[in-house]
């Protein structure tokens, strides 16, 4: 995240694809991992309000499930922190 953007305006990654591309094309989406293991310090990561909408499942879980996803992928989007 940039400090000089428009934050209100930002949208997710996955959406703004879904926006672009249209219909047409199935984006299917996983979102990997949290930030960090550590829940409180991941809250202190955030500026202007923002959150990083941590998941509380299990890293083993999270990578588990973006696997799956990507086993089904044409092409794979990796948006790395």
């Amino acid at each position: 995240m940039s400090v000089a953007t428009k934050h209100e305006k930002a949208i997710p990654l996955a959406d703004g694809m879904k926006a672009v591309l249209g219909k047409s094309v199935n984006v299917l989406y996983a979102k990997g991992s949290n930030l960090v293991a550590d829940a409180a310090y991941e809250e202190r990561a955030t500026m202007f309000g923002k959150t990083l909408n941590r998941d509380n499942r299990s890293k083993e879980e999270l990578l588990n499930e973006a696997l799956q996803i990507a086993s089904k992928a044409d092409v794979i989007v990796a948006k790395i922190r």
